[in-house]
């Protein structure tokens, strides 16, 4: 399984306003509240913790086939935060009831862009991330499907012409070829002008 997601940090700082009252307490755990104020960047620490649990999130509704909205539920585990470490660079474990997923985000100039995927399982990743000028929601979803149909074809030496993404009966995308379900894990993501996916082969694949 894996899960991904993205924030535009410029789109996030004008539409979406952390500081007002009670908003880190219904998102985040004491620890990680704590881990934000005593951040150097609080604004970043707070986006950087929740597309960690954004991404882990779109794993758990495809394991438990249903959405819901638990952000508290979805922990991530933090050393002592200290304002020298703010952001850790290397993958950040975050638990789900006994569940443990691993997470690892990479910021970039104007937005983030995190990957999660169950431990203890370390598969190989295909991770893709761009800008569009449009921020039309229908336009980014076709464009970032088209291009996740795409990279999937080159890496698996399938026709792409066969092969098309589906919504399930909770809205989750599915990938098909020849009308046939693909088993490989998926997650598409865009926010603001940022647009990405992550797909998740094998640790050791073979193309088809």
């Amino acid at each position: 399984m894996i899960g991904n997601d993205l924030v535009d940090l410029l789109t996030a700082q004008q539409e979406s306003n952390w500081q007002r009252p009670r908003f880190l307490e219904k998102i985040f755990t004491p620890s990680e509240i704590a881990f934000i104020k005593k951040a150097t960047n609080p604004a970043l620490a707070v986006w950087w913790m929740w597309s960690k649990k954004e991404s882990v999130y779109k794993i758990i509704a495809r394991l438990e086939k249903r959405r819901f909205f638990a952000p508290k539920k979805i922990v991530c585990l933090l050393d002592k935060p200290t304002s020298s470490i703010d952001l850790p660079q290397a993958p950040v474990s975050v638990q789900y009831h006994k569940q443990t997923f691993q997470t690892t985000s990479f910021v970039k100039e104007h937005f983030l862009h995190t990957i999660a995927y169950q431990a203890p399982s370390s598969p190989f990743i295909l991770l893709e991330d761009w800008y569009m000028e449009k921020k039309d929601a229908i336009t980014q979803s076709q464009k970032v499907r088209q291009k996740l149909l795409a990279a999937y074809a080159q890496y698996t030496h399938l026709e792409q012409a066969y092969l098309n993404i589906q919504k399930d009966t909770i809205g989750i995308p599915t990938l098909y070829y020849k009308n046939k379900k693909q088993f490989t894990a998926f997650s598409l993501s865009h926010h603001g002008n940022y647009v990405g996916f992550a797909i998740a082969f094998p640790a050791n694949p073979c193309a088809k």
